[in-house]
């Protein structure tokens, strides 16, 4: 398939017409050009066209009239397909006709991803509650397309020939762990996470083929790391780039990481010093220096079920945590959320909320589009528990033997909950693609694909720019969701010392392509100085104890940070590790004061943690301080909501902040 190239400049075509009508008078020389000649969205193209030897010029094809002997001229294309425009110039010595043509293309299914483009589309479910979606209409028709771009897709598999990828899947780069080659293509037949994932960011656009990705003319690679067989830290320190194994990531400017950690049910231990190595290697060495950005799906685990189908919260925890307003887990203790190096998203659906399955935290940093399940509750015989309203539309892999579509799917089987998942839908006959994919696992590459388009329209910018402009340009949403329970302002949006607005839902807010771009385009490089961390800080104080049922501000154990050096001593993440004993850990919540004075809930209560932890130290991870001070003192805030006269104690905690 022909890669289709974008120019922001203008190009010349002539063609020959007309003649000499005297040999004492030269024909004329005509040229056109147009600032477009390919569009993927409606819009405006413009004309510039110049000419010698003449004195009049006429228009034809796809417009009309009489114009000057040069000029530029503004053209709306609103039509499918490929249009010629002329210009005839003539004087004394003859005419000549120049010509441009001019291509809108289509992407079938487009009308339907609601995420690119929101009109107030189901796609296929029952209803739709609102107009949200990424704002990168205009980025887009100003031929920012993620170009040359790569991201590398750690996940499952890649369907590399899949007809709406192939164009942009980088030859030879992607990877099998299981086969050890150069080809990662899915080994089941029930839907591939990861292909689908990929379609996300970076289904070829204007191909007349299936749907468009964000960024519709990034490349991808696949780095088939998730599976059963090969699902090993050896492997995934490999494809983060940490390694010289089998993954080519020298290249590679984005990783998408769709999957969880596993920690669910038991207490989470603090990242592997080898994985982290491995992102510290990434951010410090890929993209020239600049660092690899790593998109990280928050989880979904609101409400946690286990392969059985048992809920781990709820009433066995002392709280109906959905009645209550709670979460079962926390994204603050997801290993690969706990440490600066990462950009953990959360999933909001159409209406601009939070998506029901989407797992909070101080970790958040952003939110993307993960939408909810694409039920039709008038498709007879649906089974699935969830939203009626829409999931996003994305590849499938090919064939309908294989994938979330199949041909002799019971309705109402698995993902088989609306019409265009019949495996017979007219507009989806080969089963190539679904609209029922979701989960923060489809958010994460809303992200990066906005971030594909924020690197091509300013290659320099680092890791950490790439962060920052994403904290200051993300849009406030739901704003009136709030949660205070025993006092602690657990869910709302905080305004820190900074001025940065931070949700524990939402991270800094809902990602904003337009407005990520342009910052992204006037950013000022280096603004933010040199890359600096405190080390582990403690008092050293041990073993304070804190009663039941009540908020403790733990001022006996407070740790003061000096800013190293010449450092500008702002914060831009936080590390905690914590070791505490209670009789229930689940029911202890945790906030953390700054220097600054601002509290923020860095875990949430009624989590899912059933083993006491004792003095073993489990770390969290906490982006609502940014751009606050770091010099001063850090104090804990420790609720025990159990109600049983027994309270705890904390054994000990630490403090590593990260910042310029």
């Amino acid at each position: 398939m022909k890669k289709l190239i974008y120019f922001s400049f203008f190009f010349l075509i002539s063609c020959g017409g007309g003649g000499n009508n005297s040999s004492e008078s030269p024909s004329p020389i005509v040229s056109i050009s147009a600032s477009k000649t390919t569009l993927l969205i409606a819009g405006n193209s413009i004309l510039q066209w110049s000419s010698t030897n003449a004195s009049s010029c006429t228009a034809s094809g796809g417009w009309s009239g009489e114009y000057g002997i040069s000029g530029t001229e503004t053209i709306n294309i609103a039509s499918l397909g490929t249009t010629i425009y002329s210009i005839t110039c003539s004087g004394t010595g003859g005419s000549k006709t120049a010509s441009v043509s001019i291509s809108l293309n289509s992407d079938p299914l487009y009308d339907y991803q609601w995420h690119l483009k929101n009109t107030g589309q189901t796609n296929f479910a029952t209803s739709s509650g609102g107009l949200f979606d990424l704002n990168i209409e205009s980025v887009i028709s100003s031929n920012i397309t993620g170009s040359e771009i790569i991201i590398a897709i750690v996940d499952t598999g890649l369907e590399i020939n899949h007809e709406d990828l192939i164009a942009n899947v980088v030859a030879n780069k992607s990877y099998d762990y299981s086969d050890q080659d150069n080809n990662p293509e899915p080994s089941g037949d029930d839907g591939n996470h990861g292909t689908s994932v990929a379609g996300i960011i970076s289904a070829v656009g204007g191909n007349n083929i299936g749907i468009r990705g964000v960024a519709p003319n990034s490349k991808i690679v696949g780095f088939n790391v998730i599976d059963d067989t090969n699902n090993t830290t050896s492997n995934l320190i490999d494809a983060l780039g940490g390694a010289s194994g089998g993954a080519d990531t020298n290249d590679v400017d984005i990783f998408n990481l769709s999957f969880g950690t596993g920690t669910k049910r038991y207490f989470p231990s603090p990242i592997s010093s080898s994985v982290e190595a491995a992102y510290i290697n990434g951010v410090n060495t890929l993209r020239e220096g600049k660092g690899a950005i790593y998109i990280a799906a928050a989880g979904n685990d609101w409400a946690f079920r286990d392969e059985s189908n048992t809920y781990y919260c709820g009433s066995n925890y002392g709280i109906n945590n959905s009645a209550e307003g709670f979460s079962c887990w926390d994204s603050s203790l997801d290993t690969k959320l706990t440490i600066p190096y990462t950009i953990g998203v959360a999933a909001i659906k159409e209406s601009g909320v939070r998506s029901s399955y989407s797992t909070p935290g101080s970790s958040i940093w952003v939110s993307g589009f993960g939408g909810e399940f694409g039920n039709n509750s008038s498709y007879t015989g649906f089974s699935v528990v969830g939203g009626n309203t829409p999931a996003l539309m994305t590849v499938d892999q090919s064939t309908c033997n294989k994938g979330y579509v199949k041909s002799g799917v019971e309705v109402g089987s698995g993902l088989n909950i609306n019409p265009f998942q019949s495996g017979n839908h007219s507009e989806n006959s080969n089963c190539n693609y679904t609209s029922t994919f979701n989960g923060s696992s489809s958010a994460a590459p809303t992200v990066s694909g906005v971030i594909a388009l924020m690197l091509e329209a300013n290659s320099n910018l680092t890791w950490r720019d790439v962060k920052h402009i994403l904290a200051s340009t993300s849009d406030q949403i739901d704003t009136s969701t709030s949660k205070i329970y025993l006092d602690v302002n657990q869910y709302s949006w905080i305004t820190n010392s900074a001025g940065f607005k931070h949700h524990n839902w939402y991270g800094f807010g809902k990602i904003n392509g337009a407005n990520a771009v342009t910052a992204s385009k006037n950013y000022i490089l280096n603004s933010l100085g040199n890359f600096i961390d405190s080390g582990w800080q403690t008092n050293g104080i041990q073993n304070i104890s804190f009663p039941s049922y009540a908020r403790t501000t733990i001022n006996s154990s407070s740790i003061n940070i000096t800013k190293p050096g010449e450092a500008n001593g702002k914060v831009e993440f936080v590390r905690l590790k914590i070791g505490i004993s209670a009789s229930v850990p689940n029911n202890i919540g945790i906030e953390l004061i700054s220097p600054d004075g601002t509290t923020v809930p860095v875990l949430n209560p009624y989590t899912i943690i059933n083993i006491n932890p004792s003095s073993n130290a489990f770390e969290i991870g906490v982006n609502s301080l940014y751009g606050e001070n770091m010099s001063g003192d850090w104090k804990l805030i420790i609720s025990d909501y159990s109600n049983d006269g027994v309270g705890g104690v904390l054994n000990f905690w630490e403090l590593k902040v990260y910042g310029n």
